[in-house]
């Protein structure tokens, strides 16, 4: 292959050299070898978790029921885009023994990007539906979850908007370019002072720190107001004194149950989801250190953080798990099984306090 980037061994590195000279210094060809059948491996599961996850709910009358399963459903492409896009890159790389040219290259410091900003915006997202939803059960209010036409509308903005994003090493203005990282994985790189300026104050930002900055507003402010911590408001003074016949003591009584129901689904779907952002913050936030931000002169460093990057997908997909009807749902698609159809319930009368109750989680 043509090296169009002018890389060479680290040994011919001089040792004075600056951290935008050694990252073109690429270690032995067997450790490189070893480092993309590393890669080659680790994508490959994660590619497959993560394609688990929206074919048991895209496959599941029950799991597809559900609003908020739809936003999981979106959350899987950005993982599995660049968990399989990555499978492929290393392995071409690896049956080469070199870095397989320049359009891949580009072609990867985009699915890189992608697949953390389609990860970050979609939980900013399902952050904000969150809040929503917590501030109408702590209100005792109406809640209308999302429809699915809505949530596929508003997951397929963002994503269009985090693919414009990640072009952005391919505008040609802010110094930064596509560049393979000691010979071993392309992202986007710096490599003069402008450069790593832009990429501070307008990549990272853009892709990563604004969503994030979003999320633990959200956070914050769910905590100060005491959306997470939610209880039953005890019953009002008129109230337990028209419960003294045992029918309005009985309405009562189901209207104060209904509630507490209604604030464990909701408290526990808020957990369920913060579990899945914990997921994505841990794995891509030390990934991006080891990829930019240290310089640790060695390919050694950059092959971790990428390695851990690469586990998120895997991660996010047994995050997704803990929820019941997906892991029915994932658990179905493997054994073949194909699940009746829910029964249909009985009519029932519904009042004013219970039909603000009724949310699908």
């Amino acid at each position: 292959m043509t090296n169009v980037w002018n890389l060479v061994h680290h040994s011919q590195i001089p040792l004075n050299a600056s951290a935008y000279e050694f990252s073109r210094g690429m270690p032995d060809e067997k450790w490189m070898l070893f480092m993309w059948v590393g890669w080659v491996i680790v994508s490959f599961i994660a590619a497959v978790a993560s394609a688990s996850i929206f074919a048991g709910i895209l496959f599941s009358r029950e799991a597809r029921g559900s609003a908020f399963n739809m936003y999981l459903l979106a959350l899987t492409i950005p993982d599995f885009v660049i968990s399989s896009s990555c499978t492929i890159t290393c392995w071409l790389n690896y049956n080469l023994h070199f870095y397989v040219g320049n359009d891949m290259c580009r072609w990867q410091a985009f699915y890189a990007s992608f697949g953390i900003a389609g990860s970050f915006y979609l939980n900013a997202l399902v952050a904000h539906e969150m809040r929503r939803l917590l501030k109408a059960t702590k209100r005792l209010e109406d809640y209308h979850p999302p429809s699915h036409r809505r949530v596929l509308l508003t997951s397929a903005g963002v994503l269009v908007f985090c693919v414009i994003l990640s072009t952005i090493h391919m505008w040609g203005i802010f110094s930064l370019e596509a560049f393979p990282t000691y010979g071993i994985v392309c992202v986007v790189h710096d490599k003069t002072v402008p450069s790593t300026l832009a990429m501070w104050l307008i990549y990272m930002p853009l892709i990563a720190f604004l969503p994030c900055a979003y999320i633990f507003y959200v956070a914050i402010n769910s905590w100060w107001n005491n959306l997470i911590y939610l209880r039953a408001p005890p019953l009002a003074a008129e109230e337990e004194a028209a419960n003294e016949s045992p029918e309005m003591d009985s309405v009562a009584e189901m209207q104060r149950r209904m509630h507490i129901r209604r604030i464990r689904q909701a408290r526990t779907l808020g957990l369920y989801f913060a579990r899945i952002f914990l997921s994505v913050l841990l794995m891509w936030a030390p990934a991006s250190v080891f990829l930019i931000t240290l310089k640790l002169h060695s390919a050694w460093g950059v092959w971790v953080g990428g390695t851990w990057g690469h586990l998120q997908g895997l991660a996010s997909a047994l995050m997704c798990l803990t929820k019941p009807d997906v892991f029915d749902a994932v658990k179905d698609l493997y054994t073949c099984r194909r699940r009746p159809p829910p029964q249909v319930a009985p009519p029932r009368i519904v009042t004013k306090s219970a039909s603000c109750l009724d949310f699908q989680a």
